[in-house]
């Protein structure tokens, strides 16, 4: 264990932004974070200014593990990623890194404050916070100048870099073509979703329903009659990977560029592990590690709107999002999100009737389909799932929590629309407790968890690891932020076998009412998120 957790604060304009000191860094384990930004046409309540970029690893700890993690100084933030649940033996991808749920304190860790000015974090105008967990007693001076001045020295070239179409062939069906001419055998084609696979989940759920009703009807006892409720599946959420095969081993980054211009209301993360370290403790960086991972390296990225839990001295605050249509908006433009209750003020102002599904959203959106989308009883009831755990089980921790809206509002996001209910109060918890609790929610499981895990677990032919699953960070005092892993991919890559995988996934929840067909372009539209991009 690191003998020494140190601070230091910086001058913000010796540091490339979070984003470019994460591309130019190179290191055995390299994490990014950027908090959501906030902007002025938007009513989303979560705020947050503080970026993360990981250097090294010190130690690892479980999240289970409170103990150990609260004898660490108040002040130390660990980084993490959790996976959606214990591994299966489904063959691909291989998750080398992300198994189990690890937290991970960095030997170096720059933490940004930023100034928020008219919607956009300013990093330059901030603080940089530098946190240094070393093992060894190195000075201040060796640390920021062997190697964190290394480290930034190499971001001006990577900087020049264009951001060019990507070289990017689909794995399946053909073996691809590289630029060095060598050809290299298509990735395994795993079965994906179909209609039948939905079709399958929806009968079942439909199934329990009139088991249900029937029992409701005839059973004498109620004891027996909510048990049987309780186990029957109400909600599954099903998902898909798609795998490509690319010679540029520069595709995650560029990727995560364009992810954190198009989505800069959601959360941007990677996590990059160089070699396979899952079974190190106390990783000192030594003699040329820092290269590792331009030989071989994971990085799990994405650009995630779906917030987990945030807490901040026991006040918390979550969000159901689930319940899905596209917006008919393909243009790049940020994302923005229309609180319901606020149109409907405004409406009432205006002398308009306003009912449940009154909202305004920007003129090119179709107010029609929007009012539908809210009355739409599937949609939800989808979302009401969501809602309904996230009570439940915060209710079991012990929250009290503060009245919570019955309309949704609308999550706008580039191509999708979501409804959104922020849930917020107090909790005299650590966010751990509340991060193993929560996840995985219905929103990316199901309902009952069980009966979903093991529906998806029969259902799916691909590893999760870490898609669906937490991401973020947290002090030993128990405050933090966590998002559930969506919109997000995973690049391998393999640069002396000459071949970089990239993942990509997507889910959508099965309920009762759902269709098959509609639940599969759902799948698509939510994956073309990231592989739009390409």
């Amino acid at each position: 264990m690191p003998t020494n957790i140190s601070t230091f604060e910086l001058e913000p304009d010796s540091f490339p932004d979070p984003l470019k000191l994460f591309i130019a860094v190179s290191s055995s384990f390299r994490a990014l974070w950027i908090p959501p930004g906030t902007s002025n046409n938007s009513s989303n309540s979560y705020n947050s200014s503080k970026a993360l970029v990981g250097i090294g690893i010190a130690q690892f700890f479980s999240p289970e593990n409170l103990d150990e993690i609260q004898t660490l100084p108040s002040h130390t933030i660990l980084l993490g990623s959790i996976p959606f649940q214990a591994p299966s033996d489904k063959q691909l991808p291989k998750w080398e890194n992300f198994k189990t749920g690890r937290l991970i304190l960095p030997e170096i860790l720059v933490i940004y404050e930023a100034i928020v000015d008219g919607g956009d974090a300013d990093y330059k105008k901030g603080t940089v916070i530098l946190q240094v967990a070393k093992s060894d007693h190195q000075s201040m001076d060796e640390v920021l100048f062997s190697e964190l001045k290394d480290f930034v020295g190499q971001d001006s070239e990577k900087q020049n870099q264009t951001t060019g179409l990507l070289n990017i062939d689909e794995g399946t069906n053909v073996a691809p073509t590289f630029d060095n001419g060598k050809q290299k055998a298509a990735p395994i084609d795993f079965p994906q979703l179909k209609e039948n696979d939905i079709q399958a989940a929806i009968s079942k759920i439909q199934k329990g329903q009139r088991l249900k009703l029937s029992n409701r009807n005839n059973s004498p006892k109620k004891a027996q009659k909510k048990t049987q409720t309780k186990k029957n599946l109400a909600k599954v959420v099903l998902a898909n990977c798609q795998q490509f095969q690319t010679s540029d081993s520069t595709t995650a980054e560029r990727l995560l560029e364009k992810l954190n211009k198009k989505y800069p209301s959601c959360a941007r993360f990677a996590f990059a592990y160089a070699g396979n370290t899952c079974e190190k403790n106390d990783v000192g960086e030594k003699n040329g590690a820092h290269k590792k991972h331009l030989e071989n390296e994971e990085i799990f990225f994405g650009a995630t709107p779906e917030l987990l839990i945030k807490m901040d001295n026991s006040r918390f605050e979550t969000s159901a999002l689930a319940g899905t249509i596209p917006s008919g908006d393909s243009s790049d433009s940020s994302d923005t999100i229309a609180d319901t209750k606020k149109t409907q003020e405004a409406q009432e102002e205006k002398g308009e009737k306003s009912g449940e599904s009154g909202v305004n959203l920007n003129p090119d959106f179709n107010k029609s389909a929007i009012q539908t989308f809210l009355q739409d009883e599937k949609e939800r009831s989808e979302h009401r799932f969501v809602v309904d755990q996230l009570v439940e089980t915060l209710t079991s921790l012990g929250a009290e929590l503060e009245p919570i809206s019955p309309i949704p509002e609308i999550r706008e996001l580039p191509n999708i629309l979501h409804l959104q209910t922020e849930i917020t109060g107090q909790i005299n918890r650590h966010i751990l407790e509340c991060v193993v609790e929560l996840a995985p929610t219905s929103a990316v499981a199901g309902i009952p968890t069980e009966k979903a895990l093991a529906f998806i677990n029969k259902t799916e032919q691909f590893n999760r690891g870490g898609y669906s699953g937490a991401v973020g960070w947290c002090t030993p005092t128990g405050n933090g932020e966590f998002f559930t892993a969506l919109r997000s991919a995973l690049f391998v890559k393999n640069e002396q076998a000459s071949i970089c995988e990239l993942f990509f996934f997507a889910g959508a929840g099965i309920v009762a009412d759902s269709k098959s067909k509609e639940e599969l372009e759902e799948i698509e539209l939510k994956m073309n998120a990231i592989k739009g991009l390409l």
